[in-house]
C-alpha cells in the first residue's frame, strides 16, 4: 500500500480517500489465465480452470467423467465411416440415460449425427444451454469454429472431431459451472 496511515489527531491530508480507496482495489483478487474468480452474495471463489489435455485418443479413451464424447459412427465392411455420429455419454456410467450434471441441471446423453470436416480440418462438439420460459434446456451441436454457439447460448465445448472421425475429448473437468459462461 502506498498511502501511509495519519497520526491520531492530524487532519487527513487532500486526495487520502483517494488514494486508499486505490489501494483497497488494487488488492481486490482478479481471474487470469487459468483462474476463474466467481463472486457470488455469499463470498469470491477462486478456481483453477483445468487446461483440456488436447493430444491423443488415449486421453479420450481414459477420461471417465461427466459429457465423455465417444465414437458411435455407423462403419461399412471395409471400416470406412458410412453415417457419422457421436454419443455424449457418463463416462463412469455409460449406459445411463444421463451424460452429465451442471450447476443449471442435469442433461440427457445423446447421439449426435454430423458431416465428416474437410480434410485438415475439425469439428467442435458443443454443448449448450438456453433459458426460456423460467427454465433451462440442453442441446448439442457440431461445427467448426463458424458455427459457434451465440446469444442467447452459453456453451462449452466438449470434444473435437478430425477429418477421419476420430474424437479427442476437450472437456475433462467433470460437473460443468456455467456461471459465467452463460449469456442471457
Amino acid at each position: 500500500m502506498k498511502t501511509t496511515r495519519p497520526r491520531s489527531g492530524d487532519p487527513v491530508p487532500v486526495g487520502w480517500f483517494g488514494d486508499f480507496w486505490d489501494d483497497v482495489r488494487a488488492c481486490e483478487i482478479s481471474g487470469g489465465p487459468g483462474i476463474r474468480v466467481t463472486r457470488t452474495p455469499n463470498g469470491t471463489i477462486v478456481s483453477a480452470i483445468r487446461q483440456p489435455s488436447g493430444g491423443s485418443a488415449g486421453a479420450s479413451a481414459g477420461y471417465s467423467g461427466y459429457f465423455k464424447v465417444v465414437d458411435a459412427s455407423e462403419r461399412d465392411e471395409s471400416g470406412a465411416i458410412t453415417a457419422p455420429k457421436v454419443k455424449i455419454v457418463n463416462g463412469a456410467s455409460p449406459d445411463d440415460a444421463d451424460c452429465g450434471d451442471t450447476d443449471l441441471g442435469t442433461v440427457a446423453a445423446q447421439e449426435v449425427a454430423y458431416t465428416l470436416p474437410a480434410a485438415s480440418a475439425r469439428h467442435h462438439v458443443y454443448l449448450r444451454a438456453k433459458y426460456a420460459t423460467g427454465t433451462y434446456s440442453f442441446d448439442f451441436l457440431i461445427g467448426d469454429d463458424s458455427a459457434k454457439p451465440e446469444t442467447p447460448y452459453g456453451y462449452f465445448v466438449l470434444a473435437d472431431i478430425d477429418s477421419k472421425g476420430a474424437v479427442t475429448q476437450v472437456w475433462q473437468g467433470g460437473f460443468i459451472y456455467w456461471a459465467s459462461r452463460y449469456y442471457t
